[in-house]
C-alpha cells in the first residue's frame, strides 16, 4: 500500500520534467475541482428534496463512470503512453522554438556560403526576373498555336 503514493509522486516528477504545465493543472484538479464538486455534491444530498437528492445522485454516477472510463483508456487503451508521447511531441517544439533564431541565423550563412560557392546571385529579385523573362507568356505560348490552326484550315 506504501508504494501506490510513491509510484505516484515519482510519476509526477517525471511528467513535471517534461512539461511546465503539470503542477498547475495538478494544483487546480486536487485543490480546487475535486473539492468543489464533492462539497457541491454534499449540498444537494443536504437539501432533503427528492429533486436534489436525485440530482446528486446521477451526478455521482456520472463521475463514477467518468473516473471508470479514464481508467480503462489509462490501462487498457494505453494512455498512459499516449500522454507521454503527447508530453514529448510538446517539449520538443518548445526546444525547436526556442532555438529558431539561432537555427535562422546559421541556416543563412550556409545559403551564403553556398551561392558564394556556386557563384549564384544572392538577390532573389534578380533571379525571379530571369526566370520570368525566358518564360514566354500565356499571349506568346497562344500565337503559335493560332498560327498552326489557321495553317490547317488553308
Amino acid at each position: 500500500m506504501r508504494r501506490v503514493p510513491l509510484e505516484g509522486a515519482r510519476a509526477l516528477g517525471k511528467w513535471t520534467r517534461k512539461s511546465k504545465a503539470i503542477p498547475p493543472i495538478y494544483v487546480i484538479v486536487v485543490f480546487f475541482i475535486c473539492p468543489l464538486l464533492l462539497l457541491g455534491l454534499s449540498a444537494l444530498f443536504m437539501q432533503k428534496t427528492t429533486a436534489f437528492t436525485t440530482l446528486g445522485s446521477l451526478i455521482v454516477v456520472a463521475v463514477i463512470a467518468a473516473i471508470a472510463r479514464f481508467i480503462w483508456f489509462w490501462k487498457k487503451q494505453d494512455g498512459r503512453q499516449k500522454f507521454i508521447d503527447c508530453l514529448d511531441r510538446r517539449q520538443v517544439m518548445s526546444d525547436t522554438i526556442k532555438t529558431l533564431p539561432e537555427d535562422m541565423v546559421m541556416l543563412k550563412s550556409k545559403v551564403g556560403q553556398l551561392a558564394e560557392h556556386t557563384g549564384l546571385p544572392e538577390d532573389e529579385e534578380c533571379c525571379v526576373e530571369e526566370i520570368a523573362e525566358e518564360k514566354p507568356t500565356d499571349e506568346e505560348a497562344a500565337e503559335p498555336a493560332e498560327a498552326a490552326v489557321t495553317e490547317e484550315t488553308s
